[in-house]
């Protein structure tokens, strides 16, 4: 793991040049995918750091997502606006998420997953796309602080009634009862939980496309990742309070599919579709099933890519027209075809159909959760027909229709279908790879 912190430290201080710190991204990634064994036991790789096939394929995420999104950036680097303060932050907040999904010590874990927050708050400050950045930072910013801090009095408390921080070590302690949800809230807020959401659009909406890119693909997967870690430490003597949260993940997913049908904005709509994904995902995870835990990682990986490239789609539309209007955005199938082949695409992958990598991981949840109580296959059934009625109404609004003036302009470039089409690659073809999970 030192070379790749080595090769991020040098890139950070010597090179200057964008599309060579893209590439040494590409190679990085290249490099990691032949170096690590892909297993479900931790790969020691240095003191209190360790890899295992869920901290492995989250940093190869991460780094399929920060290539993707310096190519998503091209108008910063066309403009020359703030490029270099662009480049260090990005990675700047590359190596703590790197050393986060490394690090099994839950105070150095704590430490970078909270940097990486602030990290993400000053690019949403400094290159967001509208004047209310600002409220959408400190919505960020108070919503992650004021959560987080339970979560760091319980790691002071546990270091000194255990005098251990190691997250795969961690005792099932007898907790105060109360205490376990101020532990928890930290990660739910990250997700984001239903009711813990409202920071999440706003950031969106007014975060540029790498932004959205980053806070979709990578950020929201800190929150099923601690949870994740965490869980062992928790299930065995808060059985009770995971049942209440398997039937508060279905219901939410259910309230805001409905939510999603009543935007009439792309970025808030794609949005809260994310929080019903991951609603549903924390749903199937609290049932502790093994095949409830493998379906939130695969919905993490699969979800990451999808979201990313419906963004993306989003940002080169905004960028030819300044909107982002369902209103007033109709017809782009009459005039680029490709465009309207590449929403189809990713419009039917956020609905989970073959050969979607969605497909596997909601399949995973659907049967743990029904394999908890069954009876839950109602409310099931009318969150599927729901989020499928979204996504086809998100579609077909955007392409059918008469075309307006706002879009007789409207091409898309080689390199943007590149993009698209390198979201859509693993997100339909690491289905093959299921018999790692």
């Amino acid at each position: 793991m030192m070379k790749y912190m080595m090769f991020l430290l040098l890139l950070l201080l010597l090179f200057k040049n964008y599309w060579f710190i893209q590439f040494m991204v590409m190679m990085m990634m290249m490099m990691m995918i032949y170096s690590v064994k892909m297993n479900m036991y931790y790969e020691l790789v240095g003191y209190s750091m360790s890899l295992d096939l869920l901290s492995m394929l989250l940093i190869l995420l991460l780094l399929w997502i920060f290539s993707l999104m310096f190519m998503a950036s091209k108008m910063i680097y066309e403009e020359k606006i703030f490029v270099i303060y662009f480049l260090k932050g990005n990675l700047v907040l590359l190596l703590f998420l790197l050393l986060t999904f490394s690090y099994l010590n839950i105070f150095y874990f704590y430490l970078l997953f909270e940097s990486s927050m602030i990290i993400m708050l000053l690019l949403v400050m400094g290159f967001g796309s509208q004047y209310e950045r600002m409220s959408a930072s400190f919505y960020m910013l108070f919503y992650t602080l004021v959560t987080s801090l339970p979560l760091l009095l319980m790691i002071f408390y546990y270091l000194e009634n255990y005098n251990m921080l190691m997250m795969n070590w961690w005792v099932n302690s007898n907790l105060y009862k109360y205490m376990v949800i101020f532990l928890m809230l930290s990660f739910l807020v990250k997700m984001p939980m239903y009711m813990l959401h409202y920071w999440l659009p706003k950031a969106h909406v007014e975060a540029s496309v790498f932004g959205s890119m980053l806070l979709a693909g990578i950020l929201l997967k800190l929150g099923g990742y601690g949870l994740i870690r965490i869980g062992k430490l928790l299930f065995l003597n808060y059985k009770i309070l995971y049942q209440y949260m398997i039937i508060y993940g279905l219901l939410s997913s259910l309230l805001m599919s409905i939510i999603c049908l009543c935007q009439i904005d792309m970025k808030v709509m794609i949005a809260l579709s994310s929080v019903v994904h991951m609603n549903f995902m924390m749903s199937g995870y609290f049932t502790y099933f093994s095949l409830g835990i493998m379906g939130c990682f695969i919905i993490m990986i699969s979800h990451g890519l999808c979201s990313s490239g419906l963004f993306c789609l989003v940002g080169i539309i905004y960028d030819r027209v300044k909107s982002r209007s369902l209103v007033l955005l109709k017809g782009v199938m009459n005039l680029v075809p490709v465009m309207a082949f590449l929403w189809f695409l990713l419009c039917i992958s956020n609905m989970s159909a073959p050969p979607s990598l969605n497909l596997l991981g909601e399949i995973m949840l659907m049967n743990s959760i029904l394999s908890w109580l069954f009876f839950m296959f109602m409310i099931m059934m009318l969150y599927f027909i729901i989020s499928v009625i979204f996504s086809i109404y998100l579609f077909s609004i955007i392409q059918m229709g008469k075309v307006t003036y706002l879009l007789m302009k409207l091409d898309i470039y080689l390199q943007e279908f590149l993009l698209l089409v390198m979201h859509l690659l693993p997100l339909n073809m690491m289905i093959m790879l299921s018999f790692y999970y």
